[in-house]
Formats: structure tokens, sequence, C-alpha cells
């Protein structure tokens, strides 16, 4: 009997939630979508301290169009497994939506991220490509022979796309 009056209690509470009127919002509004292009699809390779990285990427919004006024920029490299000199993220030397970034990062395989944050809404999107980070002697083999009665020694590097 005890277990009648509460099952009663519960259905009895579940058809009064039934008809509760719901007040909710909605009235949405659209919001500016940020769209990418002009990003590297492939894997890119970059000797430390010899290499650039430039990228020119397209940012056109749903919204604004291709105004990028209203945008903040960040580019930031973060290692793909592990960390490199005991860190795993590294702010790049670009505040603007291109990059053009003289590779000072330490050898590893890195994730480059493009962040936009549109400063009506506070949302931020964004776009990422791969990059790995080389010296060009540290993958290889070292040739000595002898031309013409001179040694010669000669690299064969196997650290970046192509040898």
């Amino acid at each position: 009997m005890k277990y009648l009056n509460y099952i009663t209690l519960f259905v009895v509470g579940l058809l009064l939630t039934g008809c509760y009127k719901d007040l909710g919002n909605y009235d949405y509004n659209e919001i500016n979508e940020v769209k990418f292009s002009g990003f590297p699809t492939e894997k890119q390779f970059a000797f430390r301290n010899v290499d650039s990285i430039k990228v020119y990427p397209d940012i056109e919004g749903t919204l604004q169009g291709k105004d990028l006024s209203n945008y903040s920029f960040k580019w930031e490299a973060v290692v793909k497994s592990g960390s490199a000199d005991g860190k795993t993220n590294f702010p790049l030397d670009s505040n603007t939506v291109n990059l053009e970034y003289f590779v000072k990062l330490p050898d590893a395989e890195y994730s480059v991220y493009l962040y936009v944050k549109d400063e009506t809404t506070n949302v931020t999107w964004r776009q990422a490509f791969d990059l790995k980070v080389t010296t060009s002697l540290n993958e290889g083999w070292m040739i000595l022979s002898e031309d013409q009665g001179f040694c010669r020694l000669d690299v064969v590097s196997l650290s970046g796309k192509d040898e």
C-alpha cells in the first residue's frame, strides 16, 4: 500500500509537469561564421634558423564578408605529441591575418593554428596546418670520398620533404 501511494504521487507529478507551458526564447539571431581558405593542405617542412613560414589565408565572414576590422588574430604552434624544450605551445610573432615567421621553433612536429576572434560576439574560430621543424643535418648520410687527390665530405639529408 505504501508503494502504491508513491507510484500514484509520481504519476500525478508527471501529468502536472506535462501541462507546464514552455516560455523559452526561440527568437534566434544568426551570428557571423568565419570561413577559411588558402591554408596549406600538405605537411610543411622547415629548417630551424634557416627557413621562414609564409601563409596568406583568405578569411570571410558570413555576415561581415571580407571586412577584417572586427577580428583579432593569434598564431600559435602546438606540439603534436609530447613536448619540445619542456613546452607544448609556442606563440608565433604574428598578430595579423598573414603569417611571416622566421622559424626558431625546436625540432618537432606541430599543428600551427590561426585563431580568429570576432570581437562583437567573442566567438573564436580556428584553422590549422601541419608543420615539421628540423635541422638540415639531423637525419641522413655522410659520404667521405676522394676526388682528384682531395678529400670530399658530402651530406645526403633526409630531413625535408625531398632529399
